[in-house]
């Protein structure tokens, strides 16, 4: 992890399995945001290392959990937009994910999880909002 000007920069390092994410991986990755956001973090940027971001879930580790059990702890929805050719309402695409998780997600749970939509069109000031902010900025 490194901080500068509250940008925080986390890396998966996991290169033998192209950064998939394992239970620890997890646990250190929430680990890291937590402290990130703690410590004052305004921006948290994710990496992988060795040429790959990361290959998704590895499922040799995880296929004793279930996709259930995953929904029912998960705390928020996370959607990054790259581009600012379409806005949130333009593209049903975000509706099927955010929308489509957060969904699934309250149903396993029973709560309502934090929903994000971030900005990334200028990698060089990625922007995250709550999706509350993000529709009053489209709508106005």
């Amino acid at each position: 992890m490194t901080t500068t000007d509250r940008i925080v920069v986390l890396s998966i390092d996991r290169p033998e399995r192209r950064n998939a994410l394992n239970l620890d991986a997890l646990e250190d990755l929430d680990a890291a945001v937590r402290s990130a956001v703690a410590e004052g973090a305004r921006v948290i940027v994710l990496t992988g290392t060795d040429g790959h971001f990361c290959a998704g879930a590895d499922l040799k580790e995880l296929e004793d959990v279930s996709f259930t059990e995953r929904l029912a702890g998960m705390e928020a929805v996370i959607h990054n937009q790259d581009n600012r050719e379409h806005d949130l309402l333009d593209s049903d695409d975000y509706y099927q994910f955010e929308g489509g998780m957060t969904a699934a997600v309250e149903h396993v749970s029973g709560k309502l999880p934090k929903v994000y939509h971030n900005d990334h069109s200028r990698p060089e000031r990625p922007v995250v909002r709550a999706l509350e902010e993000e529709i009053a900025r489209v709508v106005r």
